[in-house]
């Protein structure tokens, strides 16, 4: 719904921006929100915290209130059952090169990058000996690198072609920092390197939904982002499961550097072949 629901608040000419934005506020969310609850919890118990959660829907619930939707273009068969609509959804988005490029590239990171930065937590454990306290330094850190790329995005907006390269070359860099932290596992390597992991996988997931929302026709453009979520979402959480049962029998610091070296083999070879865009008129 986060997703979808741009496209029927803003006009077409404003989907870039509008993507990147809120793009740039979940990602807030994500570090803000945790920070803020410790605060409250360290302040007045995890009762009190609980019970402050509740009304913080209601604005949310007031503003769904007033809103006005844009009424959307529908596809040939508006009464289509669920599950053709959905796997109509994926045909398209297989017929469209640019948006099956983007799901591609999506779900390679998430499934490489993303799945590595999914078990963190076994990473500081077993790879680098730390405790709580290096745990949290390094989850704020990531927090950061993603702020940080939210940030770029929604003030820089480049191109459709420049946009495509810098889906790429980021998810290129996010896999060298992956790499890095097998190579060199010690803590402050740790730490920049699963910053700049974040930054990149964020830069990249960014990029590659903003031009699924551009590229997608309006009337499969829901399901195309459904999609794009399955891929995204779904490969990250696929990634860290995988990962966590490899490491019960092969050394973490080989499976990081194998992930990483997986993932900077995807992305370079989808670098090669991003699709050219498409000519106006």
């Amino acid at each position: 719904v986060r997703l979808v629901i741009i496209s029927q608040l803003v006009p077409a000419e404003a989907l870039s921006s509008a993507a990147r934005l809120n793009a740039t506020s979940y990602n807030l969310s994500r570090v803000l929100g945790p920070a803020i609850v410790g605060v409250l919890i360290a302040g007045f118990g995890a009762d009190w915290s609980l019970a402050a959660n509740p009304p913080t829907f209601v604005p949310l619930m007031l503003v769904f209130y007033t809103i006005r939707l844009i009424p959307r273009e529908r596809g040939s068969d508006t009464h289509e059952p669920l599950l053709k609509s959905i796997l109509e959804g994926m045909r398209y988005a297989r017929r469209d090169r640019i948006i099956r490029w983007c799901l591609i590239v999506a779900a390679t990171s998430a499934l490489f990058t993303r799945g590595v930065l999914e078990i963190i937590p076994v990473i500081v454990g077993q790879l680098l000996a730390g405790d709580r306290a290096l745990l949290a330094t390094i989850t704020a850190a990531c927090g950061g690198g993603a702020i940080v790329a939210s940030v770029i995005t929604s003030a820089i907006i480049p191109s459709h072609a420049n946009a495509k390269k810098v889906t790429s070359l980021a998810a290129i860099g996010g896999a060298l920092a992956i790499v890095l932290v097998g190579l060199v596992p010690s803590m402050p390597t740790a730490l920049i390197a699963f910053t700049i992991a974040s930054f990149c996988a964020t830069l990249s997931a960014i990029n590659s939904q903003t031009l699924v929302y551009g590229f997608a026709h309006s009337a499969y453009r829901a399901r195309t982002l459904t999609w794009w979520s399955t891929f995204s979402l779904g490969a990250s959480a696929g990634g860290g499961v995988v990962m966590s049962l490899l490491a019960e029998f092969a050394a973490l610091h080989t499976l990081v550097i194998g992930a990483g070296l997986l993932a900077f083999c995807s992305a370079a070879a989808l670098y090669v072949r991003r699709p050219a865009t498409p000519q106006a008129g």
